[in-house]
């Protein structure tokens, strides 16, 4: 083995272990404002409500928004008609009062659903609440810097946007490529936010 084979050989190792220990804390992006509403994302498991609700008695939020569209099949919610609703409820049964929670939800979508919400959440915003201008989005792990992203792109330069990843801890910094779902879940979102950024710039989906 020749020396410079050998040197590449440990230039290709650093970088798959700067990518493996990077990545995920990328994907799963902070950027916490104090926003003047939070809005939560409807499709957020039960696990990291409580999250949520501490986030909102922490930073004295005007109220929550939750989001979302239709119920996914593999859902058996059949009381509820989108996440937004079935969102709304879960925080109020966790002694959230219903009076500071509002749902808007979002019609079905074949693609870019968050963007979808997002829009819909504009259109909410400027019909109900004309004063607000900044808001806090919490989502979950790696979907959080595709969240970011298009609510920003979605309100425009009008509404500063910040967001909150609450915890995932099967697929966390320190363990997601040692299962097949980590490893899953990472690559599919490395793939969906880069075909999104492409999607969008190309203004064809706007």
């Amino acid at each position: 083995m020749s020396l410079k084979y050998f040197i590449s050989l440990i230039f290709i190792g650093f970088l798959c272990i700067v990518f493996i220990l990077t990545i995920q804390p990328y994907l799963a992006y902070n950027n916490a404002i104090k926003g003047d509403i939070l809005v939560v994302e409807g499709w957020l498991p039960n696990s990291v409500l409580d999250e949520v609700i501490s986030e909102y008695k922490a930073n004295n939020y005007q109220f929550i928004i939750t989001t979302g569209g239709p119920i996914p099949s593999f859902l058996d919610l059949n009381n509820y008609q989108n996440l937004a609703d079935w969102c709304a409820d879960r925080l109020a049964r966790k002694g959230v009062s219903r009076d500071i929670i509002s749902a808007v939800p979002s019609p079905k979508v074949e693609k870019f659903k968050t963007y979808q919400s997002a829009k819909d959440l504009k259109e909410w915003l400027i019909a109900h609440n004309p004063n607000i201008h900044s808001i806090t989005v919490m989502s979950q792990g790696t979907h959080s810097r595709r969240s970011h992203y298009l609510f920003k792109k979605a309100l425009g330069n009008k509404y500063t946007v910040g967001i909150i990843s609450v915890s995932h801890k099967e697929v966390s910094p320190y363990n997601w490529w040692r299962s097949y779902y980590g490893l899953k879940i990472v690559i599919k979102e490395i793939l969906v936010y880069n075909y999104t950024r492409l999607s969008l710039f190309s203004g064809k989906y706007l």
